[in-house]
């Protein structure tokens, strides 16, 4: 990287937290346009301030994708285990909220005592008027799409209720939780993004950025409107048997149901073929509207009904 190359990074990297005012009067804000501001006359605490910003910034991102990639870690562990996102989808919105807005007070107060004393006596200006509405609006819109998640989702198992009475049958649908989770987390990065990068003027590459950015929340959000418009049950429990996945087996010619990774073995005896080996077939039972247990725990409700007394089959 060359000198002239290096330096227009560092002016890149400034201009997020340093402006001038009408008077031609650089202006520093520790916390972004959003917040408040300091007036720097002085070139030698510019300096200080600068370096030490540039400092913790660099810090404060490894750290952050360390933070991150601990935190995509622990989740999709408990996702694997107990589908956090599927079941909790409330508390996972939630938490992530407070992950963003704990680690940014994290990040400033590491930065606190070496920037403190830099600030102390210097005069405030008030925070960039079109970046305070964008926080604002931010900061409002988190519980909004916290009550639209919740309400999607009830009415999301309302209308799965109905579909259910109208065929007398008990359905298990592919669950929307992750679709709104997904549009709630990313559809506002876009707007926040765009305000930001608009104040300080915006390159073409930050535009498609941006566009790109934006299908990912539009992607989500189609998917979860998809399946809340056009219900399609992924697995059917009725008198006669189980479909899933488009297969079906009646009750009558299943040997076992057993429980094996959130998957149900279903081990049973092909029609025209009762001396013949049982055949197995794996019904998934994970991403659905209910917890894979209760999806089981139905499944051996139906199978025992029509088994009052199954025939024990010794494992192969």
């Amino acid at each position: 990287m060359t000198a002239i190359e290096a330096s227009e990074r560092l002016v890149e990297s400034d201009r997020e937290r340093w402006t001038t005012d009408p008077a031609g009067q650089a202006v520093y804000y520790p916390f972004g346009p959003a917040a408040s501001g300091y007036i720097v006359a002085d070139d030698a605490r510019e300096r200080a301030l600068k370096e030490a910003d540039r400092y913790f910034k660099a810090q404060v991102s490894r750290m952050g994708w360390l933070i991150s990639g601990v935190l995509i870690f622990a989740l999709t562990i408990a996702n694997s285990s107990i589908d956090l996102g599927t079941n909790h989808p409330i508390l996972t919105f939630f938490g992530l909220g407070m992950y963003a807005g704990l680690l940014q007070l994290a990040a400033w107060r590491w930065r606190q005592p070496v920037l403190g004393p830099l600030l102390q006596g210097l005069p405030r200006v008030p925070p960039v008027a079109s970046s305070r509405r964008a926080l604002t609006f931010v900061v409002c819109a988190f519980p909004v799409l916290l009550a639209v998640i919740y309400l999607a989702l009830r009415l999301y198992d309302l209308q799965l209720d109905a579909e259910d009475a109208k065929t007398g049958t008990l359905g298990f649908y592919p669950s929307i939780s992750l679709y709104l989770l997904g549009g709630g987390a990313f559809i506002l990065l876009p707007v926040f993004a765009w305000t930001k990068t608009s104040e300080v003027g915006i390159k073409t590459r930050e535009i498609v950025c941006l566009l790109l950015l934006a299908l990912v929340p539009l992607g989500c959000i189609g998917g979860a409107v998809w399946n809340f418009c056009d219900p399609q049950p992924s697995i059917i429990l009725s008198r006669e048997g189980l479909d899933c996945d488009g297969k079906r087996v009646l009750w009558a010619d299943i040997r076992n149901l057993d429980l094996r990774e959130k998957s149900a073995w279903v081990k049973f005896a092909p029609h025209g073929a009762a001396s013949a080996a049982p055949s197995t077939a794996v019904c998934r039972l994970r991403g659905l509207n209910v917890p894979f247990t209760q999806v089981f725990e139905a499944m051996r409700s139906h199978w025992r009904t029509a088994h009052p007394t199954p025939a024990i089959v010794p494992k192969s």
